[in-house]
């Protein structure tokens, strides 16, 4: 027996068919939240980054090519920053650093420190 109030199964099976169709379109417009490189690191490239002391230079870290460098005169105090903002958290397991052609001694002794007190 149906009841007058209740949908029809077509009909509750089309409302369905409706709503995750608008799940589904809502879900393929979704924008990743953390830009990847191809390789899968983090693209921090892509407007992550509101601030830095590699200038135009940023790019040049994650292009893959060991002949395209930042300049080595803006390490202020010889060393350099990223800010991600406070709103934007970054997690690592590790870190790769790439040296430049020909002077791979440049990178002896490098550390990495990260902090979330900007």
């Amino acid at each position: 027996m149906l009841m007058p109030w209740l949908p029809s199964t077509v009909q509750a099976m089309r409302f369905f068919d409706r709503k995750l169709s608008d799940v589904l379109q809502a879900a393929m417009e979704l924008k990743p939240l953390t830009p990847h490189l191809p390789n899968g690191n983090l693209d921090y490239t892509a407007g992550i980054v509101v601030a830095s002391s590699f200038g135009d230079y940023l790019s040049s870290l994650t292009d893959g090519d060991d002949n395209t460098f930042a300049a080595y005169g803006l390490a202020a105090d010889l060393y350099h920053t990223i800010d991600f903002d406070s709103s934007f958290k970054v997690s690592a397991d590790a870190f790769q650093i790439q040296g430049r052609r020909s002077f791979p001694e440049r990178i002896a002794g490098i550390s990495v420190f990260g902090s979330n007190d900007g």
